[in-house]
């Protein structure tokens, strides 16, 4: 190993409120960057020349990285690099006046001597900063002068700093460096306005940001291209905001060529859609767009935590590799790179946070071998079988063939092969697992079949083994030993519903499972389908069966029909609607509870919160720490664990402030509050977005109570169903709601 010549240690809080000291401090190394090298793989297609007639491909570096081993790999599949930290700004100008280039030089001239583009990471941020931008001339912090005068005199003494700042690195690398992140991370969906409240803004407000732009285009030249880099862009809100304040920079003149897209993902979020939905809204200004900071995470929540990754993870991010990339290669006309943060899973600023854990995000592992992620990117003919998991929930079904209330609480899940498809829905009893399944299927033929495939004991063996059960379910109602089904045929298909018997099984056991459809047409060879094998060899392999997760019974509860007037005061109609609690709790104790009602009609769904929270707080500067309640909306109960458009997240603090997660804001939300003498009401009307109200249908739905102590810090998270805290991302953890066709309530 080599010695450590520099260490950069940076503290931050959540809250800006803290005062704080840090005393004794000690590091340990956590067996990271094992990597001893080995050669790389020299057969395998370089994903720059994979991706030539698309993008570039780029990764990002620090120094010490170009004269270790990896540096053969980024030599070999990439032809773009970004320094990880060495040129932000703390980094180059530590003290004012006083250049550090050695890291960015080095950088810049492996770049040229291997034929790499550079992209600069970044001219101004918030973050690695340092303190002296914003001393004043007594070398006192600008953001606590009141002197409207000397206000005045900060900002344009701060401005000044900034152009000479941005002057001295784009005169020194202009030629060298194509790419420039002209400031990073600038917008907050918490904020009134969408502006992030940094130091440059208190001081200069969005001055900084349009002097950032022009100082590198006046010193750089028209061929540089200038970027404005953020993270979450798939989020609508902050991706709106973003948009608008991008635009409204253009019609002033303000130099931007493209947005950097950062792409912090995970194996799970945020959806394709969602990506390419953000990037096609700025190629509609004419802009580019670079994905600046690209890495797949194996986690999805801050949980869970693995030294060594497993296996299973590691084929399903393969497999979101593939579909993510498949996405960006139909946007290739409005995406000029990719970068990756980051080499190879040796390195990455994700290991050890926000726990002590290891990540492996990556298309190369830190070994410097292909992962399934390269497969994904590169022929995902080459992927491992993915195994699904699915979620399946307790429950008695009536045999009939009819989808009852208690199947519209399940999920559809399509099944797809060719022109041929198909969807079912799974739950189960202790003895029993039931399926429903809908097959479009014009033709009536004698072979025409659902096979049930199921592992009783998954342990997913290479041949069949006594526990596994093999059910072929007739569509003209043949007798299947050990199942009891019923079809119902109708206009261009069937549906068929049935019971299997099994063993006894128990809340969180996980079993195989696997379904095969096969449309035996006279006029042409049979087409069979399969939900996960895909090789359609369930009868004698089980390794390649799904994963049922079994499940405590779904939450379910009605809404009645009925208007209520906004107004946070009690009126006598919702004395009839149904009560639910919150009594899940994700985080610390139930010390703050709600009861909660709802009533809905043809536009609204709406909800009546009685919070019992002695101490309130609203200070905590994210609104998702402050004393508030929330409400979560799935319109199409498809329990995805990404949001699509037919769902929200909507909250309200005890004061009626209004924010939003993803899909908001709207403005048809109404709320209003009252302080009580042990909490307070929230009273919110939900519109419907995708869906009219109407009687029998089912939505997914959850409310989370967010519950401050007295230093305005979040101790406490309560939800009616969610155990895991993840409602603002993933839908697949909401309870349901029943819209009834009851007695109205008056």
């Amino acid at each position: 190993a080599e010695d450590l010549d520099t260490l950069l240690l940076y503290i931050e809080s959540e809250n800006a409120a803290d005062a704080y000291y840090i005393d004794s401090v000690i590091i340990k190394g956590m067996g990271l960057d094992t990597a001893t090298g080995g050669s790389i793989e020299q057969d395998l297609p370089a994903l720059s020349d994979v991706y030539a007639d698309y993008f570039t491909i780029g990764a990002a570096v620090e120094p010490e990285q170009l004269n270790k081993p990896e540096s053969e790999l980024l030599k070999k599949h990439y032809n773009v690099i970004v320094a990880e930290n060495v040129m932000k700004p703390v980094s180059i100008q530590p003290q004012e006046g006083n250049f550090n280039w050695a890291g960015a030089d080095q950088i810049v001239k492996f770049a040229r001597e291997n034929s790499m583009e550079v992209r600069y990471h970044t001219l101004v941020w918030h973050q690695q900063c340092s303190d002296w931008f914003f001393l004043d001339e007594d070398g006192k912090d600008m953001t606590q002068e009141t002197d409207l005068a000397k206000r005045a005199a900060n900002k344009e003494l701060l401005l000044k700093r900034l152009e000479q700042h941005i002057t001295a690195i784009v005169e020194r690398y202009k030629d060298q460096v194509k790419y420039w992140d002209v400031v990073n991370e600038v917008i907050d969906p918490a904020e009134h306005d969408g502006m992030r409240r940094s130091k440059w803004y208190q001081i200069s407000g969005t001055d900084y940001i349009e002097t950032a732009f022009r100082t590198a285009r006046r010193v750089g030249g028209p061929d540089i291209k200038l970027y404005i880099n953020d993270f979450s862009t798939t989020d609508p809100t902050k991706r709106d905001l973003l948009y608008n304040f991008v635009k409204e920079l253009l019609e002033k003149g303000v130099p931007i060529d493209g947005v950097g897209h950062q792409a912090h993902v995970d194996v799970e979020a945020p959806s394709v859609a969602a990506l390419s939905a953000s990037i096609e809204l700025f190629a509609g200004l004419g802009l580019d767009n670079q994905l600046t900071e690209m890495d797949v995470s194996v986690y999805t929540n801050d949980q869970t935590s693995y030294q060594t990754v497993p296996q299973e993870l590691i084929v399903r991010q393969g497999h979101r590799y593939r579909e993510l990339f498949a996405g960006l290669k139909e946007l290739k006309d409005y995406i000029s790179n990719v970068t990756f943060w980051g080499i190879a899973d040796n390195h990455s600023w994700l290991h050890n946070r926000p726990i002590p854990r290891r990540d492996a995000p990556f298309a190369f592992d830190q070994e410097f071998k292909a992962k399934p992620a390269y497969w994904g990117m590169v022929d995902a003919e080459k992927l491992p079988i993915l195994t699904q998991k699915l979620n399946v929930f307790m429950g008695k079904k009536t045999i009939d063939g009819v989808e009852e209330t208690a199947w519209k609480t399940a999920p559809w899940i399509r099944m797809a092969m060719g022109d041929q498809q198909a969807r079912f829905k799974v739950a189960w009893d202790q003895r029993l697992i039931y399926v429903f399944v809908d097959v479009p299927d014009t033709t009536v033929d004698k072979g025409d079949q659902i096979a049930v495939f199921i592992d009783q004991n998954n342990d997913k063996t290479a041949t069949v083994q006594k526990d596994d059960r093999q059910i072929v379910l007739a569509r003209n109602g043949k007798r299947a030993r050990g199942a009891t089904y019923r079809v119902q045929e109708y206009d261009g298909g069937y549906r068929l519903e049935a019971s299997i018997s099994t063993q006894e099984f128990s809340f969180d056991q996980e079993i195989g499972f696997d379904l095969r459809i096969t449309d035996a047409a006279r006029e042409r060879e049979p087409v069979v389908i399969s939900w996960n094998d895909l090789t359609h060899s369930q009868n004698r392999d089980t390794s390649k069966y799904a994963i049922l997760q079994l499940k405590r019974e779904m939450k379910l509860i009605e809404a009645l029909p009925g208007t209520p007037l906004i107004d946070a005061e009690y009126d006598p109609i919702w004395v009839q609607a149904k009560t639910i609690t919150t009594e899940t709790v994700v985080q610390g104790t139930a010390q703050a509870t709600a009861l909660v009602r709802t009533l809905w009609d043809e536009d609204y769904l709406y909800v009546w919160a009685d919070v019992t929270d002695p101490l309130l707080n609203k200070d905590g500067t994210e609104p998702h720490e402050q004393d508030s309640m929330e409400f979560f909306i799935d319109e199409n109960n498809a329990r995805n664990i990404t949001y699509e458009a037919d769902d929200a997240q909507y909250r309200v603090n005890f004061d009626n402030l209004q924010t939003f997660g993803s899909n908001g804001p709207d403005d048809r939300f109404q709320s209003a509050t009252r302080i009580t003498a042990d909490g307070y009401i929230v009273e919110a009307a939900i519109p419907f977005k995708t869906i009219k109200g109407e009687a029998g249908v089912v939505i997914g739905f959850d409310t989370q109570i967010n519950d401050a102590d007295a230093s305005g810090r979040r101790q406490n998270v309560v939800t009616w169903y969610d155990p895991i805290g993840n409602d603002y991302r993933d839908t697949s953890y909401f309870g349901c709601l029943l819209l009834s066709g009851g007695n109205e309530a008056e």
